[in-house]
């Protein structure tokens, strides 16, 4: 195993350099700078060294002499964001073995570090056939200047080694066309092919399009290909698209049909051998005879089909080229037109994708980075940067955020980044980053949720001023009565009346009171359930002076405890323990059971409150804590919403349990304990 060190500023950059080597024939040590490391080229643990500069820095280049000094004979390999010739010249006369440009390339830095080190590597048994070869430096590899004295057609097939490389199926056609006028010594030759069909296909003809049309020649006339095509329906094409063999303009097949005969006439052509991509008809290729007057012999010929097979293989691979080309363009074309930013980062941390609406939101107007040649990875801001790399390493899409811009602290940007696999690893092969411009939609919430508060507010003044009224009438009534009426049985009268408008205002109050309280569950006591149970029946009663004096049928020895705001939870059952008692005034009976929370993995308490009542109608049970909502003539109908506040300010639930086997008018309240 060797160990590279990576001398770096950016951890992104040291964890993209170990995700783009293999672990197991690599270890990556990662350092700040030169002084960092000198204990390891003291030791000599050192078998290469990348450097991620920046050509901003003044100081670049004593750097990377100072790190040639302390390294030795250690192989360095510069990468830069920005290319620059007098620089990487300078880099060079310093010792430097390569200077890259990012993103890093995974497999050119291996190959790269293999024939530093003198190691075969992984490049060593990567076959032939996943090369990729530039047409034309390979046509000089493999085409000797002085021809052996082998059988042209026999070069020819192994020359088509070369052609399943290309990508580009016009100068693909133009090259295979002279080297078989070299060969066969032919003056023309053309080839028809079929229309292959658009976007999000295998590459495959199009089964819609009945033409084989001229893509390329040699020796004909352009004006006369240009408007002839051969039919699938009849002649040349039909008999090779049904027979799929080569057929000479001599043979009793041609002589006896006019339209194939015609044909071979206006194309000047005495041969069509049909082209094949070992699946599938693609085309013909039309031939004359020798330009010294010889024939073709079926060996010769055979030769040149199978050859053919190759050379369609080579086109299918232009057309899934040309069509993965238009997606991807049309792809980009669609991203761009997107009023979302979006960037497409791949596996190795590099930019693939990046629309003008992201750079907008990313960076400044004029900085290096409003371009996708000039935006990196490491240009990223840390917040989504660190979540990029991880739902690449995981897999898994980020829960969404917002971010704010430091260039725009007055925009607020919704961000969402999902991976995306082409194989079932766990690792994503690239990250889609997608960023919303939120503000107006956020100001819209913002003010909507405020006008709801003011609505609140102002139906709660009314209700409350509505509600004092009529607490306040009887009571300035009642003053006046006691002026002038000096009877003491009238006058005790009066002051029971008098106690039940101040306990109502008193209950209003207390109402408001817990409403706009919030309990942050710190400074709360540990009390016995049962005995604040007990202490809120008797101040629900205080508020419910019925005709018959009302029942608590509770455990009072229950030991169970509950935690909290002890006035607030009171308060919160005795509403609770009030709506019971007047749900039947004439049997005024509260049951209370005291039990473990039903609720799966919560541990807890649960209370149960059920009244001698016929229960709650269903559409009453749909509102429990509604604000407003009550089935009485008086009262703020805030009591169930003060309750439901307070228990789920104590991290509880309050539900209706009616019906069933507990029976109607059951409320259950569950608590932490």
């Amino acid at each position: 195993m060797h160990t590279v060190l990576v001398i770096t500023y950016q951890p992104d950059f040291g964890a993209a350099v170990a995700a783009a080597l293999d672990p197991s024939r690599w270890r990556v040590l990662v350092k700040e700078d030169a002084f960092q490391a000198a204990s390891l080229f003291d030791r000599q643990a050192i078998d290469a060294v990348l450097i991620d500069v920046d050509l901003n820095d003044a100081q670049i280049v004593r750097s990377v002499k100072d790190l040639r000094e302390r390294s030795g004979q250690v192989p360095l390999v510069v990468f830069t964001a920005d290319s620059n010739r007098h620089w990487e010249e300078e880099t060079y006369l310093l010792g430097v073995a390569h200077v890259l440009e990012k993103p890093i390339r995974g497999r050119l830095l291996n190959h790269i570090l293999d024939k530093l080190l003198g190691e075969p590597g992984n490049s060593a048994i990567i076959p032939q056939s996943a090369q990729v070869v530039p047409a034309q430096s390979a046509q000089v590899a493999l085409m000797p200047a002085q021809p052996q004295p082998l059988h042209q057609l026999d070069n020819l097939r192994r020359f088509s080694s070369l052609l399943i490389h290309s990508l580009d199926a016009r100068a693909l056609l133009q090259h295979a066309l002279q080297q078989v006028r070299e060969a066969m010594g032919v003056n023309r030759a053309a080839v028809f092919l079929r229309k292959p069909d658009g976007i999000n296909t295998d590459g495959a003809p199009s089964q819609d399009d009945q033409w084989l049309r001229a893509v390329q020649a040699i020796g004909h006339d352009p004006s006369i290909l240009e408007h002839f095509a051969l039919s699938l329906a009849s002649g040349l094409g039909a008999h090779l698209h049904r027979n799929s063999r080569i057929l000479r303009s001599t043979s009793h097949e041609a002589v006896s049909n006019r339209e194939i005969s015609r044909e071979f006439g206006i194309l000047g052509s005495s041969i069509a051998i049909p082209i094949i991509d070992r699946e599938t008809f693609i085309g013909i290729l039309l031939l004359d005879e020798r330009i010294t007057g010889g024939t073709f012999g079926d060996d010769e010929l055979l030769h040149l089909f199978h050859w053919l097979e190759e050379l369609g293989t080579a086109l299918r691979n232009c057309w899934r080229h040309e069509q993965l080309t238009a997606g991807h363009g049309l792809i980009d074309e669609i991203i761009a037109s997107l009023g979302s930013g979006c960037v497409v980062i791949g596996s190795n941390r590099g930019i693939i994708h990046a629309n003008e609406a992201a750079l907008d939101l990313l960076f400044p107007s004029g900085s290096r980075q409003r371009t996708r040649k000039n935006f990196d990875f490491g240009d990223l801001p840390q917040q989504l940067g660190s979540r990029i790399f991880q739902v690449i390493q995981q897999g898994k899409a980020s829960a969404p955020f917002k971010w704010t811009p430091p260039h725009k602290p007055e925009v607020l940007v919704g961000v969402r980044i999902n991976p995306f696999r082409v194989d079932a690893s766990n690792r994503a092969d690239a990250a889609l980053l997608v960023l919303d411009d939120i503000t107006e939609h956020e100001r819209a919430v913002q003010l909507e949720v405020e006008t709801n508060k003011l609505r609140l507010v102002r139906q709660m003044a009314w209700h409350l001023a509505h509600e004092i009224g009529n607490a306040l009438t009887p009571i300035s009534t009642m003053q006046q009565m006691l002026e002038f009426d000096t009877d003491a049985e009238s006058r005790k009268e009066l002051s029971v009346e008098l106690g039940k408008s101040v306990r109502r205002i008193q209950r209003l109050t207390a109402q408001m009171n817990f409403l706009g309280r919030d309990w942050d569950g710190h400074g709360g006591d540990t009390v016995k359930i049962a005995d604040l149970l007990e202490s809120a029946y008797h101040e629900a009663h205080t508020y419910h002076p019925g005709k018959r004096v009302a029942r608590l049928d509770i455990d009072r020895d229950n030991p169970m405890t509950v935690t909290g705001d002890t006035k607030a939870l009171r308060h919160a059952f005795s509403e609770l323990i009030l709506n019971a008692l007047q749900a039947n005034p004439d049997n005024p009976t509260v049951t209370v059971r005291i039990g473990k929370s039903p609720k799966e993995g919560g541990a807890g308490l649960s209370v149960e409150v059920q009244d001698a009542g016929p229960g709650f109608p269903a559409d009453v049970a749909e509102e429990i804590g509604v604000p407003f909502q009550s089935t009485r003539s008086v009262g703020l109908g805030l009591g169930l919403t003060v309750t439901r506040k307070i228990i789920e300010n104590h991290k509880g639930t309050i539900e209706i349990a009616g019906g069933g086997e507990k029976g109607p008018g059951v409320v259950r309240v569950t608590l932490p304990n």
